[in-house]
């Protein structure tokens, strides 16, 4: 991974950096870090934070890293489901219902696991 380049900022890299290491460790918003900043003395407008472009990519690649785990995690789970047909209708009658039918996700479930279970205990 290459470098960051900080050249058409305003702050020096420390001080950027310090800001996206608060930003991310404490899950504080562009006007709390705006304050811890001015405590130290540095004068940082919340709405020039944004185009800080370490707080861009940090935040491209932790979306990605998102995406990717929830890929893998459906894609095991569909491969353990395939090996149960009624697995594979359970995960389709909730899609459906959630998904499609818009319908709470809470009962549904409450529906659908006492028959899951039941299916699963007829398999064994």
């Amino acid at each position: 991974m290459s470098t960051p380049s900080y050249a058409r900022h305003r702050f020096p890299p420390a001080i950027i950096q310090h800001a996206v290491r608060l930003y991310f460790r404490f899950a504080l918003s562009y006007r709390d870090v705006e304050d811890l900043l001015a405590e130290r003395g540095i004068d940082a407008s919340y709405e020039t934070l944004p185009d800080v472009a370490a707080l861009e990519a940090a935040s491209q690649g932790v979306a990605f890293a998102a995406i990717g785990l929830l890929l893998v995690i459906c894609l095991r789970g569909v491969q353990r489901a395939t090996r149960f047909p009624s697995g594979l209708v359970v995960i389709a009658v909730t899609a459906t219902c959630v998904g499609l039918l818009r319908w709470p996700l809470i009962p549904v479930v409450l529906v659908i696991a006492p028959l899951s279970v039941a299916l699963a205990w007829r398999r064994v």
